[in-house]
């Protein structure tokens, strides 16, 4: 769509990823990723770790993927350091008679960062 605010960011899992259905039976993985940038102090010379900023995730696979929420949660885990490419929803909702306005990001892409590790990559059969 057009309009929509779309981000590329490197984050940190905060817990493990959670994997949940829909009452229609749609597959939807929901985490949090903490995000932090740093920059350089003039006055003191030293690098400075700015306040950290956590996103509310979902993604969604879609009814032609079956398996694949199940091999997001077996892939990820808590700590991991990911590059994740994001829209901005709006999350509106009712808790305990409370109205509660937020923001959700969506995932459009996402996988590990090979800065602090290595991964493996398994192909699905008939990808390329």
């Amino acid at each position: 769509m057009a309009g929509e605010t779309t981000i590329t960011t490197v984050g940190r899992f905060t817990k493990n990823p959670e994997l949940r259905f829909t009452p229609s039976g749609e597959a939807v993985v929901n985490f949090t990723l903490a995000t932090n940038s740093r920059h350089f102090d003039k006055a003191s010379r030293e690098w400075v770790q700015d306040d950290p900023a956590f996103l509310r995730c979902g993604y969604w696979p879609g009814k032609n993927n079956p398996g694949e929420g199940e091999r997001f949660i077996s892939t990820f885990a808590s700590g991991d350091r990911v590059l994740a490419t994001l829209t901005m929803k709006p999350n509106n909702y009712e808790q305990e008679g409370v109205a509660i306005t937020g923001l959700k990001w969506i995932v459009e892409e996402i996988a590990p960062t090979f800065r602090f590790g290595t991964y493996a990559i398994e192909r699905k059969a008939g990808t390329h």
